[in-house]
This record gives C-alpha cells, sequence and structure tokens, in this order.
C-alpha cells in the first residue's frame, strides 16, 4: 500500500509542477513539542542563495547544526538546491558522518555564489519525494532555509507553493522555515505561511529574537532571561546566574547576531566553563552557543558578551532534585482565610531541608498583593513538624476570583531560589439570615413563629436540603426552649430557601435563636451558622392570686389584691395613653405601576382597638385587594418600613426585584412585586416613580 501513495504521490507532483493544479489550503495545527526527544526523520534542504551573504551562511550553520546535534535518533538528510533540487545525502543522526556532511556543506556555501534565485518549487517536491522513498513515520520533519526569493514569485506559482506545504500536513509531516538576514518581510511573511499551513514552524533567523525562539524549541531548553543587550564595537555586557543547591544541570544559550561576539560563563569561583571540560556539554554555531553543565556549584554564576555590534541575549534554564508544588484545594469562600499548603519533594521524595524556607506572594483577585512566609515547624497551619509541607494562613479577601501565588525556595546561607506558580480560587458562598417576626404572643408551650431563616449566595436565593439544618432556642436565662424550622414554599425534591422558625416559649422575653447548616457546596464540604434574637413574645398565663386568705377583707369589704391590681391597670393604662399619643399616625398612599391608588392610610377605616393598640403600623391584610401576605407598614416620622415575614403556601415578596428582607424601607423609587402586581409608597398624591422596575413575583 505505502508504493501505491508513493507512485500516487508522484502523480500529484508531476501534475502540479506540468499544469500549475492546486489543492484546498488549510492550516495544520502547529506542534511546539520539545524537539529534543525529536526521534522520526528530517530533512534539510539549503538555498544555494544564501552563499552570496556571510550572514546567511552563518544562520543555515547554525540551523544545521543544531537541528543534527539535538535529533536523538532516525536519519538526517541534507541537500542544496538552487534551479532544481540535488539528491539529499541520508544520514544518521548524531554520527560522525553527519557532522562531516554538515562540514562540506558550509565548506561550499563559503566557496560559492548564486547568480540567479533559487526556484522553491524543486525543493519542497525533493524534501516530500525524499520523505516517501524513506517510509517516513508520522511527525517526520523538513527545514526550508532560505531567503524565499525566487525566479518566478507570481501568484500562481505562490499558491502550489502552499499546496507542497498541504501536502506535508496531509501525510501528519511538518514543514518549518528559517528565514536568513537577507529575507525582505515580505517573503519573510510569507515563508512564515507555508510554515503554518504544514502545522510546522517559521523561525526569523534574521534577528535575535527569531534565532532564540528557534534555539529554544530545538534544544529543548526553556530559559529564563540573564543578558538582553545591543552591543556596540568594543562594549561587554554580564549576567548574573545565582544557582541553587541541588541543581542536577545549569543549561546558559547565548544568540549573538554577530558571530565574532565572544561569549563566556563563568563559575562563582571564577574558573571559566567551556566545551573543553568534561562536565559540559554544549554546541558552539555562528550565532548560537549552548554550555550545559553538570552538577553545577552552588552560589553566584556570571556570564559575559565581548565584542562587535549586534544583539546579545543569554537565556539560564536548571534542573535541580529539590522540587516545590502548591497543593490544589477547593475554592475558599469569599470572606474567610485561607490556608495554602506547599509540599518540597528532594528526587521525589517529600521532606523537610534544613536551612530552606518557602515564602508565598499572593496576589488577589482584586489586584492586592501579599507576601506570606510557608513554615514547616508544626504550629499554627501547619499540622507536622518537618514533613516537608509548609503551610501559611493568607489574609481573607472580598472578592471572588483566581488568586495567583508564586512559591520561592530559598537558603539562609546561599543565594538562588527555586521558585513555583499556582492558584487557587475564592467564591462566594452561601450564608445563613435570622430575620424576627414583629411581636409574636403564644400561650405558654404552644409553637408560635418567632422568626424566618433565608439561605442565599451574593444575594440570591440558594436551595438546600431542609434536613441539613438544624436550629435550637433558649431563653435569657440559657433554658433550651422546644423549637423546629420548618421549610417555606419547597420547591425541587423538598428543597427551599426559606425556613420558618417556630418555638414553644413558656416565659415571656426576647429569646436566643442560633441555626447551624452543614452543606456541600464546589464539591467543599462546609458549614455555616447564624445567631440572632427574637422580638418580645408575649406569653399569656392564667393568673392564679398567692396568699390569699380566704375570709379576707379589704376596702369597702373588697379584696386588697383587687384594689391592687385595679391601680396597677390605671396605671399602665395611662402610660400605655402617652406612649400611644407619641407614635406616628399612618400617612402616605399605595400606588400601583399604573398610576392607580390602592391605599390612602390616613383615611383608612381600621378596628378600635387596632388604632390605639397598633397606632403607627398597619397589616396588609387591613388593605382590600392587596395580595401581599404577611407584611406590616411601620410608621415613624421621618420613614416608612415595610416589615416581612414569609407566610407559608403564599406568593413570595420581592423589593426591586429582590427577594424581600425582614425590614424594608420603602420610598419613591421602591418598588414591591408580589403575585403578578407592583405598588409603591408615595408621602403624597401624584408623586409616583414613572418607570417601575419589572415585577418578579
Amino acid at each position: 500500500m505505502r508504493r501505491v501513495a508513493n507512485i500516487t504521490f508522484a502523480l500529484l507532483v508531476a501534475i502540479i509542477c506540468g499544469t500549475g493544479w492546486s489543492v484546498k489550503v488549510t492550516a495544520a495545527e502547529p506542534n511546539r513539542d520539545n524537539y529534543q526527544q525529536f526521534s522520526g526523520d528530517t530533512i534539510i534542504a539549503i538555498d544555494a542563495a544564501v552563499a552570496n551573504s556571510i550572514e546567511d551562511i552563518n544562520v543555515a550553520e547554525t540551523a544545521l547544526r543544531l537541528v543534527e546535534s539535538y535529533q536523538s535518533a532516525g536519519s538526517f538528510g541534507v541537500f542544496v538546491y538552487s534551479g532544481v533540487g540535488n539528491t539529499p545525502v541520508r544520514l544518521e543522526a548524531g554520527s560522525e558522518q553527519s557532522k562531516a556532511e554538515i562540514d562540506l556543506v558550509v565548506s561550499q556555501l563559503m566557496e560559492g555564489y548564486a547568480a540567479l534565485p533559487s526556484l522553491q518549487f524543486p525543493a519542497l517536491g525533493t524534501m516530500i519525494t525524499y520523505l516517501y522513498e524513506i517510509d517516513a513515520p508520522r511527525g517526520s520533519r523538513g527545514f526550508l532555509v532560505t531567503n524565499g526569493k525566487s525566479s518566478n514569485d507570481s501568484a500562481g506559482y505562490r499558491e502550489r507553493l502552499e499546496s507542497f506545504a498541504q501536502a506535508f500536513a496531509t501525510e501528519g509531516w511538518e514543514l518549518n522555515t528559517v528565514m536568513v538576514p537577507s529575507s525582505s518581510p515580505e517573503h519573510r511573511a510569507f515563508l512564515a505561511k507555508l510554515a503554518t499551513i504544514s502545522g510546522g514552524l517559521g523561525f526569523d533567523g534574521g534577528t535575535a529574537n527569531g534565532l532564540s525562539e528557534f534555539a529554544t524549541v530545538i534544544s529543548g531548553n526553556q530559559a529564563t532571561g540573564s543578558i538582553e543587550s545591543n552591543l556596540v564595537q568594543g562594549s561587554s555586557a554580564l549576567g548574573t546566574i545565582d544557582v541553587a543547591p541541588a541543581t542536577d544541570r545549569l543549561s546558559v544559550t547565548f544568540v549573538r547576531e554577530s558571530s565574532s561576539t565572544d561569549v563566556r560563563l563563568f563559575n562563582p569561583q571564577g574558573a571559566e566553563v567551556n566545551l573543553n571540560r568534561t562536565d559540559v556539554v554544549g554546541i558552539a554555531t555562528p550565532n548560537v552557543v549552548i554550555l550545559s553543565v553538570a552538577n553545577p556549584i552552588a552560589g553566584s554564576w556570571r556570564s559575559q558578551a565581548l565584542g562587535s555590534s549586534g544583539r546579545i541575549l543569554a537565556g539560564v534554564s536548571a534542573s535541580n532534585s529539590l522540587d516545590l508544588v502548591l497543593v490544589e484545594q477547593q475554592p475558599v469562600p469569599v470572606g474567610e482565610e485561607a490556608v495554602i499548603q506547599a509540599v518540597l519533594t528532594v528526587a521525589g521524595d517529600r521532606e523537610s531541608v534544613s536551612g530552606t524556607f518557602v515564602s508565598a506572594t499572593v496576589r488577589q483577585p482584586d489586584g492586592s498583593t501579599g507576601i506570606y512566609r510557608l513554615t514547616d515547624n508544626g504550629l499554627g497551619p501547619d499540622k507536622k513538624l518537618g514533613d516537608g509541607v509548609f503551610a501559611a494562613t493568607i489574609d481573607a479577601t472580598e472578592s471572588q476570583g483566581v488568586n495567583d501565588v508564586v512559591l520561592e525556595l530559598g537558603w539562609h546561607d546561599h543565594v538562588g531560589l527555586i521558585r513555583a506558580q499556582g492558584t487557587f480560587k475564592t467564591e462566594f458562598f452561601p450564608v445563613l439570615e435570622f430575620n424576627s417576626s414583629p411581636s409574636p404572643s403564644t400561650n405558654s408551650g404552644e409553637f408560635v413563629t418567632i422568626g424566618s431563616l433565608g439561605v442565599s449566595i451574593k444575594g440570591f436565593p440558594h436551595l438546600v436540603n431542609p434536613e441539613m439544618l438544624s436550629v435550637s432556642v433558649l431563653t435569657a436565662g440559657g433554658e433550651v426552649v422546644e423549637a423546629k424550622a420548618e421549610p417555606l414554599n419547597p420547591v425541587e425534591n423538598g428543597r427551599t430557601w426559606q425556613f420558618e422558625v417556630v418555638a414553644a416559649p413558656s416565659t415571656a422575653g426576647a429569646h436566643i435563636v442560633h441555626a447551624t447548616f452543614d452543606g456541600k457546596y464546589l464539591k467543599r464540604s462546609y458549614q455555616i451558622s447564624v445567631l440572632g434574637a427574637s422580638e418580645y413574645i408575649n406569653v399569656l398565663a392564667a393568673s392564679i392570686p398567692v396568699g390569699v386568705e380566704p375570709h379576707s377583707t379589704g376596702l369597702f369589704g373588697v379584696p386588697m389584691w383587687i384594689w391592687s391590681s385595679l391601680g396597677i391597670s390605671l396605671v399602665l393604662i395611662a402610660v400605655g395613653a402617652v406612649v400611644v399619643t407619641r407614635k406616628a399616625v399612618p400617612y402616605g398612599y399605595l400606588y400601583d405601576d399604573s398610576g392607580r391608588m390602592v391605599a390612602n392610610f390616613a383615611s383608612l377605616k381600621r378596628g378600635v382597638l387596632r388604632r390605639i393598640l397598633f397606632r403607627d403600623r398597619v397589616g396588609s391584610w387591613e388593605i382590600s385587594g392587596l395580595q401581599l401576605f404577611g407584611g406590616t407598614f411601620m410608621f415613624s416620622k421621618d420613614q416608612v418600613v415595610l416589615r416581612y415575614v414569609a407566610q407559608r403556601g403564599q406568593p413570595s415578596v420581592r423589593v426591586n426585584s429582590k427577594p424581600a428582607e425582614c425590614l424594608n424601607r420603602l420610598g419613591r423609587d421602591v418598588w414591591i412585586g408580589t403575585a403578578g402586581n407592583l405598588i409603591t409608597f408615595a408621602n403624597g398624591p401624584g408623586t409616583v416613580a414613572s418607570t417601575p422596575e419589572p415585577a418578579d413575583a
């Protein structure tokens, strides 16, 4: 089958070359895997036109030697092309023969000269034919090193080149392009496009940054900057490299635009480290020098660049047997302190290392930043001394989002840090609120509603399982009162967000309410609780005279306890009259969203007792036609408040589209929604807001 595919492809090439037919071009996904472990087949095509510039030759040589040096297995082919593609020489990667062939190609380029631009088309055809003939596996790659100029640069010619790039992608191969310094911006863009179509990468070899990207991809050294400078003739640049203890390998990559720039590396003792040492491996090319040191001495190393003009970059990567990792955790509730933990391992085994410290820089969602010292001393948030798990308590944040953590492992007597990164989230969690009922009254030992509980997240109802809620009620003296929480309006599998707190008190007075909920949210177990107090509970009980003799008489033959009770009653009536006359008289109006008056509180018909005893408050049930259940309008001289207690089986109430609270201050821009209707309070007639908020009953 493979031979049939080869013949089919050869016919395809012939058709493309002879007729200009092109296939539809689509971009494949670039593969940026670590090429250091590359073990497929590689073919490199060098444009003969690079011989016209020493800078172009340097980039071509750099590309050749880096690719060959970092290919661990598989075949390695190379050829130079101009008007036609020469036959590639197939070599084994890493062999002396492959290195000799590269030397030969470089010497030919140094001695050659191309009078005319090359043709890219035959080169791409030769590369694909070579990969077919050797039965190259998927993932094999090609490198086209060129300035992109061609003796035929028409739009149709470019379309046929794109068809070849698509053929690479179809076979699962990659075409990578390396642009030499003489490439024009237009040709750089087109070469990068060819690479993208095939799923490969385009490298700008005319800049230090492009060469640095090429060296990083080929070598696999993910380096951080040590030197970044633009040199002038005779100048120098220095960089400091802090190497931590237990470092296994230190790799320094120098990238230089000018091959005459001298680059050097020195250890903490001042000795130069180069490729002549037995503990150093690497490669030296005209534009890239890589030095990799085994078991480097801990301390401050120094990188240096001397010489001619041009940009110089030096990057550092290091591997260490010590590893620091942030322990993953479930989201932390907003407003609560968080405990972060970092695990230190040595060659994969968790342990604490003497003389070290761990710090964390935490950037919270609101942008604030804090620095914390993590400890492994068995105190505070740390659970066990010396187990390699470091812990610290992080300040609470009121913002929801991702917290970025940068960990640093350092030494008290050494320079050098080992860094790690991680994140944890803060989220709004459910909260539990208690609202007391107004003036509850009951007979001794009988249940009465003393308040309500609500579960919400950021002000919005949150459905919970009633079985996870517990409530207890105590008298002011600490005596336990029989109580329970009854769910209101269950909506889904018995779940609800509102509960009615009922109790059976035996003594009058305010009572203490303590509720606790145990649940799970965002895969994290949590517990929320609330401590509140009921209003004064009036407990009715039979009055039994104490210490009255059967035949005792008082004034005018009336027992003295009756005279005493009568006197106390008169005093209470007098005090009550004073209190009542000081209470505000109901005032203002209720309007619906059409502007129709629903109620005039000043002229509302009420019973005598309610006018006397409840002069400053009006129950919602006293207003004819108003479907507002569990509401009481409370009046004072400067404000009107709606007290609301949810009623089981009745429509819920919302204030400005949010669930009504226990106390809701009313005004011109406050709308009450219930049973599909909207009403608002106004001090005077004709003062209703023109645009109410949507109802959400």
